[in-house]
């Protein structure tokens, strides 16, 4: 399956940052066994690209790079086996570097400027971070009128209390976020409870 395809089942994209090995492979088959076989690991660790490799062994399961930030990063990732990258913001440069590198980008754009200058780039699927800063679901329900032809990924801010009002929107693609990991799980390394909180969202 492509990364689209992957996206559209369970409609979630699980932010993880890699701070020991052993945890991001237990995580990873988590997500696999829980039937969401996605992970976006934030370039916010020195760990980031030995995590995208590990994880990457894992079969079935898609493994992107997220808080792509320069050039640097993006190239760090795909060559350590990232098969996506999400950027906080909008950058031409790794928007055009992605593309040659036939690897899908979904890139922050949250006003009209950036949303236009993506679309130009010929990115539909779009970031919307911080969602809950940039005004959340009203927001992108503004935003929808005239840029109907692009979809959102809306993170920052999205919870399990409100990520069911955001799905509720056929224009969100997926929600992103760390509530999909949650913390208290991964620090008990509960990974049967992980598994059944994953299957559950």
């Amino acid at each position: 399956m492509n990364f689209n395809e992957v996206l559209d089942q369970r409609r979630l994209l699980p932010l993880y940052t890699v701070k020991d090995l052993e945890e991001c492979l237990a995580v990873g088959k988590c997500l696999v066994e829980g039937n969401l076989p996605i992970i976006e690991v934030a370039f916010r660790s020195d760990h980031a690209a030995e995590g995208i490799k590990a994880l990457s062994s894992i079969d079935g399961l898609m493994v992107g790079a997220g808080t792509v930030k320069t050039i640097a990063q993006a190239q760090l990732a795909i060559e350590s086996g990232a098969a996506f990258l999400v950027t906080p913001g909008l950058s031409e440069e790794i928007a055009e570097y992605a593309k040659e590198q036939n690897v899908p980008i979904v890139a922050g754009a949250v006003t009209p400027s950036e949303i236009m200058q993506a679309n130009q780039l010929g990115l539909t699927c779009l970031k919307f971070f911080p969602a809950d800063v940039y005004g959340g679901i009203s927001a992108l329900k503004a935003l929808h009128g005239p840029f109907f032809e692009s979809t959102f990924v809306p993170t920052g801010g999205v919870t399990f209390e409100n990520y069911k009002d955001y799905l509720a929107l056929d224009y969100v693609k997926a929600v992103g976020g760390s509530f999909i990991l949650p913390k208290k799980l991964l620090k008990a390394k509960d990974w049967q409870g992980l598994r059944s909180f994953i299957k559950g969202l």
